[in-house]
């Protein structure tokens, strides 16, 4: 596997998404967090415990890049996925281009939407949304 460490995030082919675009996700109480879609944070678990986006799970980026395949097999019925990090510039880009590579390595290349949102945590807090702890 590719060693994702030292690859420039800036360069991942990753789709990007925001917090506009995902507030209306946790909000409709018709979707499920870990049916219809699932809010990855890619920090440290020390990170994560210290505040984390609503219904996130923590898989560390480093776990991921090493091998995503586990991941992809436990978020296999999961239409969405949205990685992110402290501002995402690094490490949920790379979570999320580890993730992707995992889900292509497994003959899954459609029906599993990837995403990264753009300005990780601290956009969350910027824009004055809510944290779980």
């Amino acid at each position: 596997m590719t060693d994702h460490t030292h690859i420039n995030s800036e360069h991942l082919p990753v789709k990007w998404t925001t917090t506009d675009a995902v507030v209306p996700i946790l909000k409709d109480t018709s979707k499920v967090a870990g049916r219809d879609y699932r809010i990855v944070d890619a920090r440290t678990p020390e990170e994560f415990s210290s505040g984390h986006v609503p219904g996130a799970v923590n898989l560390v980026e480093q776990d991921l890049v090493k091998d995503a395949a586990p991941a992809v097999e436990a978020q296999k019925d999961v239409p969405l996925l949205i990685f992110y990090c402290g501002k995402s510039q690094g490490r949920g880009p790379r979570a999320a281009h580890a993730y992707q590579q995992a889900l292509e390595a497994a003959g899954k290349k459609e029906g599993q939407e990837v995403l990264v949102l753009k300005g990780g945590i601290v956009g969350w807090k910027e824009a004055g949304l809510d944290l779980s702890a």
